[in-house]
Protein backbone atom coordinates (compact mmCIF):
# COMPACT_ATOMS: atom_id res chain seq x y z
CA UNK A 1 0.00 0.00 0.00
CA UNK A 2 1.31 3.33 -0.60
CA UNK A 3 2.20 5.75 2.61
CA UNK A 4 0.89 9.17 2.82
CA UNK A 5 2.34 11.43 0.94
CA UNK A 6 4.12 14.43 3.52
CA UNK A 7 2.65 17.53 0.98
CA UNK A 8 -0.57 17.63 -1.28
CA UNK A 9 -3.26 19.91 -2.06
CA UNK A 10 -7.13 19.59 -1.76
CA UNK A 11 -8.66 18.37 -4.81
CA UNK A 12 -9.52 21.39 -7.54
CA UNK A 13 -8.10 23.76 -5.07
CA UNK A 14 -4.88 25.60 -5.12
CA UNK A 15 -4.85 27.52 -2.36
CA UNK A 16 -0.88 28.38 -1.54
CA UNK A 17 -0.96 31.96 -2.85
CA UNK A 18 2.93 32.14 -4.19
CA UNK A 19 2.45 28.60 -6.03
CA UNK A 20 -0.93 30.47 -7.84
CA UNK A 21 1.39 33.27 -8.60
CA UNK A 22 4.49 31.24 -10.00
CA UNK A 23 2.13 28.95 -11.65
CA UNK A 24 0.05 32.70 -13.35
CA UNK A 25 4.03 33.83 -14.76
CA UNK A 26 4.86 30.35 -16.12
CA UNK A 27 1.51 30.38 -18.04
CA UNK A 28 2.60 32.96 -19.95
CA UNK A 29 5.91 31.90 -20.80
CA UNK A 30 5.43 27.58 -20.69
CA UNK A 31 1.40 26.67 -21.34
CA UNK A 32 2.45 23.00 -21.82
CA UNK A 33 4.21 22.47 -19.04
CA UNK A 34 2.49 24.36 -16.45
CA UNK A 35 -0.75 22.57 -17.76
CA UNK A 36 0.88 18.92 -16.75
CA UNK A 37 2.09 21.07 -13.25
CA UNK A 38 -1.86 22.27 -12.47
CA UNK A 39 -3.25 19.25 -13.57
CA UNK A 40 -1.17 17.19 -10.94
CA UNK A 41 -1.69 19.94 -8.54
CA UNK A 42 -5.97 19.18 -9.13
CA UNK A 43 -5.54 15.57 -8.85
CA UNK A 44 -2.86 15.00 -6.27
CA UNK A 45 -4.34 13.45 -2.95
CA UNK A 46 -3.66 13.40 0.44
CA UNK A 47 -4.49 10.72 3.01
CA UNK A 48 -5.68 12.27 6.93
CA UNK A 49 -3.63 9.82 9.45
CA UNK A 50 -6.74 7.81 10.78
CA UNK A 51 -7.77 8.33 14.84
CA UNK A 52 -7.14 5.49 16.85
CA UNK A 53 -10.67 5.12 16.81
CA UNK A 54 -11.15 4.99 13.02
CA UNK A 55 -8.04 2.56 12.52
CA UNK A 56 -9.60 0.07 15.33
CA UNK A 57 -13.05 0.55 13.57
CA UNK A 58 -11.66 -0.21 10.20
CA UNK A 59 -10.26 -3.62 11.30
CA UNK A 60 -13.82 -4.78 12.23
CA UNK A 61 -15.12 -5.41 8.54
CA UNK A 62 -13.87 -7.74 6.41
CA UNK A 63 -11.36 -6.47 3.52
CA UNK A 64 -11.54 -7.13 -0.18
CA UNK A 65 -9.27 -6.10 -2.76
CA UNK A 66 -10.52 -4.24 -6.59
CA UNK A 67 -8.96 -3.86 -9.58
CA UNK A 68 -9.89 -0.05 -10.87
CA UNK A 69 -8.27 0.50 -13.82
CA UNK A 70 -5.04 -0.85 -12.89
CA UNK A 71 -5.19 0.83 -9.25
CA UNK A 72 -5.63 -1.70 -6.36
CA UNK A 73 -8.31 -0.38 -3.98
CA UNK A 74 -10.03 -1.71 -0.80
CA UNK A 75 -13.50 -2.03 0.17
CA UNK A 76 -14.52 -3.65 4.09
CA UNK A 77 -18.18 -4.72 4.79
CA UNK A 78 -19.76 -5.18 7.71
CA UNK A 79 -23.19 -7.38 8.45
CA UNK A 80 -25.42 -9.39 6.44
CA UNK A 81 -28.16 -8.41 4.01
CA UNK A 82 -28.69 -6.92 0.85
CA UNK A 83 -25.87 -4.29 0.31
CA UNK A 84 -25.60 -0.68 1.00
CA UNK A 85 -22.54 1.11 -0.86
CA UNK A 86 -21.00 3.70 1.64
CA UNK A 87 -18.48 6.46 -0.76
CA UNK A 88 -16.89 9.05 0.99
CA UNK A 89 -15.56 12.43 0.22
CA UNK A 90 -12.29 14.06 -0.99
CA UNK A 91 -8.87 13.00 1.23
CA UNK A 92 -11.48 10.76 3.23
CA UNK A 93 -11.66 7.15 3.78
CA UNK A 94 -14.29 4.47 4.48
CA UNK A 95 -13.88 5.39 8.51
CA UNK A 96 -15.83 8.13 7.89
CA UNK A 97 -18.83 6.01 8.33
CA UNK A 98 -18.07 4.13 11.30
CA UNK A 99 -20.80 6.18 13.15
CA UNK A 100 -23.10 5.35 10.18
CA UNK A 101 -22.02 1.24 9.62
CA UNK A 102 -23.70 0.21 13.14
CA UNK A 103 -26.96 1.57 12.32
CA UNK A 104 -26.98 0.02 9.09
CA UNK A 105 -26.05 -3.23 9.93
CA UNK A 106 -29.03 -3.14 12.78
CA UNK A 107 -31.45 -2.41 9.84
CA UNK A 108 -30.32 -5.69 8.56
CA UNK A 109 -28.01 -4.91 5.72
CA UNK A 110 -24.49 -4.70 4.59
CA UNK A 111 -22.52 -2.29 5.06
CA UNK A 112 -19.58 -1.59 2.14
CA UNK A 113 -17.07 1.37 2.46
CA UNK A 114 -14.72 2.11 -0.03
CA UNK A 115 -11.46 3.51 -0.11
CA UNK A 116 -11.37 5.46 -3.52
CA UNK A 117 -7.65 5.69 -5.48
CA UNK A 118 -5.53 8.03 -3.71
CA UNK A 119 -7.16 7.74 -0.35
CA UNK A 120 -7.26 5.45 2.90
CA UNK A 121 -6.04 1.68 2.31
CA UNK A 122 -5.76 2.20 -1.30
CA UNK A 123 -3.17 2.50 -3.94
CA UNK A 124 -2.62 5.59 -6.13
CA UNK A 125 -2.11 9.08 -5.39
CA UNK A 126 -4.61 11.33 -7.60
CA UNK A 127 -8.38 11.09 -7.83
CA UNK A 128 -11.51 13.39 -9.31
CA UNK A 129 -14.95 12.69 -8.64
CA UNK A 130 -14.31 10.88 -12.28
CA UNK A 131 -12.10 8.26 -10.01
CA UNK A 132 -14.18 7.95 -6.97
CA UNK A 133 -17.47 7.29 -9.23
CA UNK A 134 -15.39 4.63 -11.55
CA UNK A 135 -14.15 3.09 -7.99
CA UNK A 136 -17.81 3.00 -6.47
CA UNK A 137 -19.22 1.32 -10.30
CA UNK A 138 -16.30 -1.68 -9.54
CA UNK A 139 -17.21 -2.23 -6.24
CA UNK A 140 -20.98 -2.03 -6.68
CA UNK A 141 -20.41 -4.60 -9.80
CA UNK A 142 -18.92 -7.13 -7.29
CA UNK A 143 -21.87 -6.80 -4.41
CA UNK A 144 -24.78 -6.23 -6.97
CA UNK A 145 -27.90 -3.68 -7.11
CA UNK A 146 -27.74 -1.75 -3.95
CA UNK A 147 -30.75 -1.31 -1.26
CA UNK A 148 -29.16 2.17 -1.15
CA UNK A 149 -26.25 4.43 -2.03
CA UNK A 150 -24.35 6.60 0.75
CA UNK A 151 -22.11 9.33 0.01
CA UNK A 152 -20.70 12.10 1.97
CA UNK A 153 -19.19 15.62 0.32
CA UNK A 154 -17.26 14.90 -3.37
CA UNK A 155 -18.76 11.45 -3.03
CA UNK A 156 -22.36 12.87 -3.18
CA UNK A 157 -21.54 13.91 -6.85
CA UNK A 158 -19.05 10.85 -7.85
CA UNK A 159 -22.00 8.69 -6.57
CA UNK A 160 -24.81 10.85 -8.40
CA UNK A 161 -22.88 10.16 -11.50
CA UNK A 162 -22.21 6.30 -11.42
CA UNK A 163 -26.15 5.80 -10.48
CA UNK A 164 -27.37 7.91 -13.35
CA UNK A 165 -24.37 5.82 -15.50
CA UNK A 166 -25.93 2.49 -14.33
CA UNK A 167 -24.83 1.57 -10.86
CA UNK A 168 -27.99 -0.36 -9.53
CA UNK A 169 -29.38 1.51 -6.49
CA UNK A 170 -32.93 1.37 -4.48
CA UNK A 171 -32.56 4.53 -3.24
CA UNK A 172 -29.52 7.39 -3.42
CA UNK A 173 -28.80 9.56 -0.16
CA UNK A 174 -26.44 12.20 -0.53
CA UNK A 175 -24.94 14.08 3.12
CA UNK A 176 -23.43 17.30 2.18
CA UNK A 177 -22.81 16.86 -1.23
CA UNK A 178 -20.92 19.11 -3.56
CA UNK A 179 -23.25 20.29 -5.58
CA UNK A 180 -21.04 21.95 -8.50
CA UNK A 181 -18.10 20.83 -8.82
CA UNK A 182 -17.51 20.92 -12.64
CA UNK A 183 -18.14 24.52 -11.72
CA UNK A 184 -15.49 24.88 -8.90
CA UNK A 185 -12.73 23.48 -11.43
CA UNK A 186 -13.86 26.07 -13.99
CA UNK A 187 -13.42 29.08 -11.63
CA UNK A 188 -10.34 27.45 -10.10
CA UNK A 189 -8.62 27.15 -14.01
CA UNK A 190 -9.28 30.63 -14.42
CA UNK A 191 -7.85 32.22 -11.29
CA UNK A 192 -4.66 30.83 -13.45
CA UNK A 193 -5.36 33.53 -16.44
CA UNK A 194 -8.08 33.86 -18.57
CA UNK A 195 -6.52 32.52 -21.68
CA UNK A 196 -5.18 29.61 -19.63
CA UNK A 197 -8.23 28.48 -17.62
CA UNK A 198 -10.11 27.30 -20.77
CA UNK A 199 -6.78 25.07 -21.66
CA UNK A 200 -6.30 23.47 -18.03
CA UNK A 201 -9.70 22.42 -18.32
CA UNK A 202 -9.45 20.61 -21.75
CA UNK A 203 -6.48 19.38 -20.00
CA UNK A 204 -8.45 18.08 -17.14
CA UNK A 205 -11.67 16.53 -19.00
CA UNK A 206 -8.43 14.37 -21.52
CA UNK A 207 -7.15 13.29 -18.33
CA UNK A 208 -10.28 11.76 -16.13
CA UNK A 209 -12.35 11.12 -19.58
CA UNK A 210 -15.57 13.74 -18.36
CA UNK A 211 -16.28 16.93 -19.06
CA UNK A 212 -16.13 18.74 -15.86
CA UNK A 213 -19.78 20.17 -16.12
CA UNK A 214 -21.29 16.34 -16.12
CA UNK A 215 -19.76 16.66 -12.27
CA UNK A 216 -22.16 19.09 -11.56
CA UNK A 217 -25.15 17.38 -9.76
CA UNK A 218 -27.84 19.00 -11.69
CA UNK A 219 -26.23 17.19 -14.73
CA UNK A 220 -25.93 13.27 -13.04
CA UNK A 221 -29.32 13.53 -10.96
CA UNK A 222 -31.06 14.48 -14.31
CA UNK A 223 -30.90 10.93 -15.15
CA UNK A 224 -31.10 9.02 -11.65
CA UNK A 225 -34.53 7.49 -12.01
CA UNK A 226 -34.37 6.35 -7.90
CA UNK A 227 -35.34 8.33 -4.78
CA UNK A 228 -32.84 11.22 -3.75
CA UNK A 229 -32.24 12.06 -0.29
CA UNK A 230 -29.96 15.15 0.59
CA UNK A 231 -28.84 15.69 3.79
CA UNK A 232 -27.18 19.04 4.63
CA UNK A 233 -26.57 21.40 7.21
CA UNK A 234 -27.13 25.07 7.09
CA UNK A 235 -23.69 25.95 8.24
CA UNK A 236 -21.49 24.14 6.40
CA UNK A 237 -18.99 26.08 4.64
CA UNK A 238 -16.84 23.48 2.65
CA UNK A 239 -20.25 23.00 0.26
CA UNK A 240 -22.30 25.03 1.00
CA UNK A 241 -26.28 24.79 0.44
CA UNK A 242 -27.17 27.75 -1.51
CA UNK A 243 -26.71 25.58 -4.72
CA UNK A 244 -28.42 22.19 -3.15
CA UNK A 245 -31.92 23.83 -2.91
CA UNK A 246 -32.93 23.64 -6.61
CA UNK A 247 -32.32 20.52 -7.11
CA UNK A 248 -35.45 19.61 -4.73
CA UNK A 249 -37.47 22.35 -5.97
CA UNK A 250 -40.49 20.91 -8.08
CA UNK A 251 -38.42 17.83 -8.29
CA UNK A 252 -40.65 14.51 -7.29
CA UNK A 253 -38.36 11.89 -5.77
CA UNK A 254 -35.87 14.40 -4.20
CA UNK A 255 -36.26 15.43 -0.65
CA UNK A 256 -34.03 17.91 1.45
CA UNK A 257 -34.02 17.74 4.77
CA UNK A 258 -31.66 20.03 7.11
CA UNK A 259 -29.47 20.08 9.93
CA UNK A 260 -27.89 23.34 11.83
CA UNK A 261 -24.98 23.84 13.83
CA UNK A 262 -22.98 20.79 12.22
CA UNK A 263 -20.92 21.87 9.70
CA UNK A 264 -19.82 20.00 6.73
CA UNK A 265 -18.34 16.32 8.69
CA UNK A 266 -20.01 16.19 11.94
CA UNK A 267 -23.30 15.37 10.04
CA UNK A 268 -21.64 11.56 9.91
CA UNK A 269 -21.24 11.53 13.20
CA UNK A 270 -24.53 13.02 14.78
CA UNK A 271 -27.19 10.20 16.36
CA UNK A 272 -30.10 12.00 14.92
CA UNK A 273 -28.77 12.37 11.29
CA UNK A 274 -27.47 8.35 11.82
CA UNK A 275 -30.47 6.77 12.56
CA UNK A 276 -32.62 9.15 9.41
CA UNK A 277 -30.13 8.06 7.04
CA UNK A 278 -30.46 4.06 8.73
CA UNK A 279 -34.32 5.17 8.60
CA UNK A 280 -33.85 6.43 5.02
CA UNK A 281 -31.86 3.28 3.54
CA UNK A 282 -34.94 1.13 4.83
CA UNK A 283 -37.23 2.67 2.90
CA UNK A 284 -38.88 3.99 5.93
CA UNK A 285 -40.74 7.08 5.68
CA UNK A 286 -39.02 10.16 7.73
CA UNK A 287 -40.83 12.95 8.86
CA UNK A 288 -38.78 16.05 9.41
CA UNK A 289 -39.31 18.34 11.79
CA UNK A 290 -41.87 21.90 11.26
CA UNK A 291 -38.84 23.41 10.35
CA UNK A 292 -37.57 20.66 7.52
CA UNK A 293 -34.77 19.64 10.01
CA UNK A 294 -33.74 16.22 10.72
CA UNK A 295 -36.26 15.42 13.68
CA UNK A 296 -34.01 15.92 16.72
CA UNK A 297 -31.13 17.68 15.18
CA UNK A 298 -32.76 21.36 15.13
CA UNK A 299 -31.56 24.13 16.53
CA UNK A 300 -35.06 26.09 15.62
CA UNK A 301 -36.31 23.65 18.01
CA UNK A 302 -34.80 24.32 20.78
CA UNK A 303 -34.85 20.99 22.18
CA UNK A 304 -31.58 20.94 24.10
CA UNK A 305 -28.65 23.10 23.84
CA UNK A 306 -27.00 19.93 24.90
CA UNK A 307 -27.17 18.60 21.60
CA UNK A 308 -24.82 21.06 20.77
CA UNK A 309 -21.77 20.77 22.61
CA UNK A 310 -18.71 20.67 21.21
CA UNK A 311 -17.57 17.63 23.40
CA UNK A 312 -20.32 15.78 22.25
CA UNK A 313 -20.08 17.01 18.28
CA UNK A 314 -16.16 15.67 18.35
CA UNK A 315 -15.83 12.88 15.47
Amino acid sequence: MRQPRPKNSTNVRIKDRALLVALKAAAVVAPAWTTDRAVERFLATRRRRASPAAAAFRLTGEGRLHDVDGTRIVSRSWGEGRPVLLLHGWNGSATDFRHLVPAITAAGFRAVALDAPGHGESDGDEASAVHLARALEVVGAHTGPAAAVVAHSLGGAAASLAVSRGLSTDRLVLLAPAALPGRYVERAAASLGASFGPRLVRALEARVGTPVRELDLERSLAAVDAPVWIVHDTSDRETPLAPVRPLVADHEGRHLLLTDLLGHRRVLADPFVVRTVASLVAGERVAPCAHGRVRGACASCGLSHLMYDRDRRAA
